[in-house]
């Protein structure tokens, strides 16, 4: 697959790179300065499309796997159901709940600090939705490029479809 790249403010380039991503069901990063403004620039541009189901996945440290199961099943309301105990039965479940969403989309928040394994279970979890792959959003800061350098993610990296980088306006 071949990765696009541009440097520019929000605007109509983030807007059509999501659309682009979204309608080939595909990974992308959006990064910036700070990881706040990648993530309210991609809400903001999804909120504009109003048809997408955005899932918001917030990990917390130590950002593992496990935390990013425990983000994704709140990000999905699951509350109300008890978490299954092993990660891959609850990856299954959550596989299962974003097949039967229309149209989901995965804002993975901060993503520059996740370690190696929870970023290596976001690829997993993309080939194994239980159906359609879900289009998915990591943002984060400029470093997410360096984590994702990582031999370990090679995987991912080769994912994504489009990275989006945001410059300061002013």
């Amino acid at each position: 697959m071949d990765t696009r790249s541009s440097e520019r403010p929000a605007g109509p380039g983030l807007r059509d790179q999501l659309v682009s991503a979204i309608e080939a069901r595909a990974l992308m990063t959006v990064t910036g300065v700070d990881a706040a403004d990648a993530v309210r620039a991609v809400r903001t541009v999804l909120g504009g499309l109003g048809e997408h189901d955005v899932v918001d996945v917030v990990a917390v440290a130590p950002y593992s796997t496990k935390t990013l199961v425990d983000a994704l099943w709140a990000g999905l309301h699951q509350e109300r159901w008890a978490r299954p105990r092993h990660t891959e039965e609850a990856l299954r479940r959550v596989g299962g709940v974003l097949a039967r969403r229309t149209q989901p989309v995965l804002v993975l928040h901060h993503t520059h600090q996740w370690r190696t394994e929870a970023l290596e279970s976001v690829g997993g979890i993309w080939k194994t939705a239980g159906g359609p792959r879900i289009p998915m959003v990591l943002t984060g800061t400029g470093r997410l490029a360096t984590v994702l350098a990582r031999p370990r993610l090679s995987g991912l990296r080769s994912l994504i479809y489009v990275q989006h980088r945001l410059t300061r306006t002013g």
